[in-house]
């Protein structure tokens, strides 16, 4: 099935688990609910899939917590279904099955993946899969509900709509002559080595990921969960040119040190320095001049001059103002530390990864507010 989307790229599936609200029959009830489906509705009713996850959901049994996230694909009615546009207007799930949804048992809308093939047997005894169900961390795409369409024993996974991808808001900065400031690379790093590191405490692991699969809501940096995982790390010319040019004869122009992650825990450790080194290399590549951006211009700017749709629609992080360059842009000696130590054979523990950069953190927010 995913393999048909695949080869349909941004065009629309035909496959329909979901009905659309015009089509949804009069329910004609032969015999009464039993209690468990009484009480469950009654539950989400009140308490919603959000707030079931949030609140009640981490104290519960392990039975029942899955008993009432185990849905049925007609609990849920399609209000669009993939390619979706991202806050830049550019497609995201747009090679997956994936649908934007109105639950009916809490009027809620979220977004329905496909998750895997199995029945609901197999799916009640699938230990492994319901570790990555049960996550919830602030970095971390939450799962809030499994959805099961049993003509096609399709399993769908229902959670938010993100708002778009790392690799989206690159291209967005990048198309404007923009680079990521370094407070946001420390806390794309303090935000990417928590979710890893909550994520092996539980026996688990990422393994390999790039800037795809890292989404972006609000002020929050996400580590797509492992259900619904896309395509793997993409290594590219700029990436190993960007490497060579921090690095200088440390590292070879073919990514000699690519091969060197030979547990899960080192794959994570090297991809995080991969996304780190791909996004902060924007800024250290050399770079003709960019004309000022209204972001960097006094407040007296001309109000009829519409300013890029950009920075309309960047997400509200903390802090966060796009930078200008003008030819190759100057960070730290610290952050450049810390990328040079992801491209050795020795690679720095994620516990002294993340107390770096919460460490600098801090220290630019206290420098910029003297």
């Amino acid at each position: 099935m995913e393999l048909l989307v695949t080869g349909l790229s941004h065009g629309r599936h035909v496959y329909k688990p979901f009905l659309r609200e015009d089509d949804v029959p009069t329910e004609i009830r032969r015999k009464p609910l039993a209690l468990q489906e009484l009480c469950r509705r009654a539950i989400l009713a009140r308490s919603t899939l959000r707030g079931l996850k949030g609140s009640y959901i981490p104290t519960l049994p392990p039975i029942l917590r899955r008993r009432l996230t185990t849905l049925k694909a007609k609990n849920f009615v399609e209000v669009d279904c993939a390619p979706f546009m991202d806050t830049f207007g550019c497609f995201i799930y747009h090679r997956a099955l994936a649908y934007r949804v109105r639950c009916s048992l809490d009027g809620g809308e979220y977004m329905a993946t496909h998750g895997g093939i199995c029945s609901l047997t197999q799916l009640a005894q699938d230990f492994r899969r319901w570790q990555w169900v049960d996550l919830m961390h602030a970095n971390i795409m939450c799962i809030y509900a499994v959805a099961f369409d049993k003509h096609t024993s399709n399993l769908f996974v229902i959670m938010d709509v993100p708002e778009t991808t790392l690799e989206g808001l690159e291209v967005a900065l990048v198309s404007h002559g923009l680079c990521f400031p370094e407070h946001f690379l420390w806390k794309v790093v303090q935000q990417l080595a928590s979710a890893i590191m909550y994520v092996e405490e539980r026996q688990l692991s990422f393994g390999r990921f790039d800037r795809k699969n890292v989404y972006v809501i609000q002020n929050r940096i996400l580590m797509d969960n492992k259900l619904t995982w896309k395509s793997s790390m993409d290594t590219s010319p700029h990436q190993n040119r960007v490497q060579s040019v921090m690095l200088a004869d440390k590292v070879s122009t073919g990514g000699h040190y690519e091969l060197q992650a030979s547990s899960p825990s080192r794959v994570s450790v090297k991809c995080l320095g991969n996304v780190l080194t791909r996004l902060a290399g924007i800024g250290l590549v050399d770079r003709k001049k960019q004309e000022p951006s209204p972001v960097d211009l006094p407040t007296a700017v001309d109000p009829s001059v519409a300013p890029p749709k950009v920075l309309d629609t960047l997400p509200v992080f903390d802090g966060f103002k796009p930078t200008v360059p003008e030819g190759s842009l100057t960070y730290s000696r610290d952050l450049l530390d810390m990328l040079a130590s992801f491209h050795t054979t020795n690679l720095p523990p994620l516990t002294a990864v993340h107390a770096k950069a919460v460490e600098m953190m801090a220290s630019i927010a206290g420098a910029s507010a003297t």
